[in-house]
């Protein structure tokens, strides 16, 4: 965590209280690890259908992705490298969670892939959370985007209206979007996931993927039939970016 934290840049040695070396942060993305150092990929090959017939471990079929700003590029690279899994009929569906100030701020080159992310029916569901109002100009600057875009928008705030206000303070963020979708029951009677088959991958600021944690606590566990079975999980099923 304290790594994460860290700007990029030199640091002494001794300054972090990480070694006698001198550090260098850089700002890369190295992939995502859960708490017992698997890598997701590797994680998920060795999710199989054999492995189901384990009362508490079930196949990998759904996987929330949630990512916010720049960390889009890196979940976006998870996003595109779980598709064939779909396509092979390994996963059932990715759940791409994505948090950006408005549609207008979504970078131009990403717009065309998440467009297509954004559509009914594929092997991923884009929700797209924005935390402020629509621009006039957004859909001259989308173009041939802007429906997909809108549809995926529009799914972030039906998880808004579920969520009944209970930030207090009127935010809502990626990470209130994943509550509401794992605390509504109405939204996993429709997908079908639950703690059994389901993995949480978090690309974004400290605060978001730390909270993926307490996330799959509160929210992902509850009425968890095992509740003791649904809180070990989160070591393997709660991958962070590294």
């Amino acid at each position: 965590r304290r790594l994460r934290a860290l700007p990029p840049g030199r640091w002494e040695a001794g300054e972090v209280g990480l070694g006698e070396r001198e550090l260098w942060v850089y700002p890369t993305l190295s992939g995502f690890y859960n708490r017992k150092y698997a890598f997701l990929l590797d994680t998920l090959e060795l999710s199989s259908p054999a492995r189901e017939t384990s009362p508490t471990v079930a196949r990998v079929e759904h996987v929330f992705v949630v990512a916010t700003g720049s960390g889009l590029g890196g979940a976006a690279s998870a996003v595109a490298s779980l598709e064939p899994l779909v396509a092979q009929r390994r996963m059932r569906q990715i759940h791409f969670i994505y948090g950006v100030r408005s549609l207008a701020d979504i970078p131009q080159e990403w717009r065309q892939r998440l467009a297509r992310w954004a559509g009914e029916g594929g092997a991923v569901t884009l929700t797209v959370i924005t935390s402020s109002p629509a621009s006039p100009t957004a859909a001259e600057l989308l173009g041939k985007h802007a429906g997909a875009l809108h549809t995926a928008e529009q799914r972030g705030h039906a998880l808004r209206s579920l969520d009944g206000g209970q930030q207090g303070d009127g935010r809502f963020y990626v990470q209130h979007a994943l509550a509401v979708a794992f605390r509504s029951v109405g939204y996993l009677a429709k997908h079908g996931a639950s703690f059994r088959n389901t993995a949480l991958v978090g690309c974004s600021r400290v605060e978001v993927v730390d909270s993926l944690f307490r996330i799959w606590g509160e929210e992902v566990c509850r009425g968890a039939d095992d509740a003791v079975a649904c809180d070990q999980l989160a070591f393997e099923r709660v991958f962070i970016n590294v």
